[in-house]
C-alpha cells in the first residue's frame, strides 16, 4: 500500500519535513526526490535521495 505524498522543491526557514506524513522534498526541475523509506521489511527508517521519474527506485 502506497501512502499519500506531498512534494515540495523549497523549504522555508520554519518548515522541516518529516519522516511521519509522506512529505518529499524534489528538486526544481523534478529529477531528484529526498524521502525517508524503509527497504524491503526493514522496520528501519533511512533518508534517500534517488531519482525521480524512474520506476525502479534507483538511489543516487
Amino acid at each position: 500500500m502506497k501512502r499519500e505524498s506531498f512534494a515540495v522543491d523549497s523549504l522555508g526557514p520554519l518548515e522541516s519535513i518529516t519522516d511521519i506524513g509522506g512529505t518529499t522534498l524534489v528538486s526544481p526541475n523534478g529529477s531528484f526526490e529526498l524521502v525517508f523509506f524503509s527497504p524491503g521489511s526493514s522496520k528501519s527508517r533511512y533518508l534517500g535521495i534517488w531519482y525521480k521519474n524512474i520506476p525502479i527506485q534507483t538511489a543516487v
